[in-house]
């Protein structure tokens, strides 16, 4: 940081999710914990992504996307990425929903973005890289969350 410099930190939730769209996803899907955005949520966040970047004109540019290692928050923001010109997002497995075994039926699994390049074209041309911390051990239980 620089000394007498304000910055300014944008926060975001991630796009619609298919889940939210198909109330019958759950049933049908082997990572029922782990929805993917719908069309209309590429369509938002890229919309995000616009006004972010036309408000940080006057303010100086964005230099980092940091995401939640879930599908739809990285796939919210390769959106963002692309549309604020920046090619690498910094996934942090910290940033997530509660991961206790006894507040949910199934652990989640990543998906690892490298692989999610070769399924997901809105990603191929983006770098991840992880913070390297390790997931997250919230006390809580959900009910408290």
């Amino acid at each position: 940081a620089v000394p007498g410099r304000r910055g300014r930190m944008w926060v975001m939730r991630h796009g619609m999710r298919i889940d939210e769209q198909d109330a019958t996803w759950r049933e049908r899907s082997d990572r029922p914990y782990d929805p993917y955005i719908t069309s209309e949520g590429r369509k938002q966040a890229r919309m995000a992504g616009e006004l972010i970047r036309a408000h940080t004109v006057e303010e100086g540019a964005i230099r980092w996307v940091v995401s939640s290692p879930f599908l739809r928050c990285l796939q919210t923001a390769a959106e963002i990425a692309s549309a604020l010109g920046i090619k690498t997002i910094h996934v942090d497995n910290g940033l997530c929903e509660v991961l206790q075994t006894r507040n949910v039926a199934v652990r989640p699994q990543y998906v690892e973005p490298d692989k999610l390049k070769l399924t997901d074209g809105s990603m191929a041309g983006l770098v991840f890289t992880n913070t390297g911390e390790p997931e997250a051990e919230w006390p809580e239980e959900l009910s408290s969350a």
